[in-house]
């Protein structure tokens, strides 16, 4: 990992790959979080579809336990799934994993600005 110092420099100098993406996009959230409030320390609010706490507070692919908020979307409704392990490809045979829970697929519209494009 870069110094605080040099990580600035480099992050400017890639501004220029800065891009908006438009969505629609997929979310696949697990049934029991629209039907109950959130766990945890911000149990108090009702269920939210873009709740960002869950990935910190559980720890997930991107996001370490204890970091910042975060919400997953993909950019259609068979890559959410099988991000979440729902939906599997295996030895040439696909379909649903039916020893998983419950998942809700949400369509997610908007614009992301400020994303950077490394591709």
């Amino acid at each position: 990992m870069l110094p605080a110092a040099q990580l600035r420099a480099a992050l400017e100098e890639l501004a220029s790959s800065v891009i908006a993406c438009h969505g629609p996009w997929a979310r696949a959230v697990a049934f029991e979080y629209l039907s109950n409030p959130p766990l945890g320390p911000r149990s108090s609010v009702p269920p939210q579809p873009l709740w960002p706490y869950g990935p910190p507070s559980y720890g997930a692919r991107y996001t370490p336990l204890g970091g910042a908020g975060t919400i997953y979307l993909a950019n259609d409704q068979v890559t959410a799934l099988q991000e979440v392990e729902a939906y599997t490809v295996t030895g040439g045979s696909r379909g649903f994993n039916t020893q998983t829970r419950p998942w809700v697929i949400l369509a997610v519209d908007g614009t992301l600005s400020g994303v950077l494009d490394v591709g």
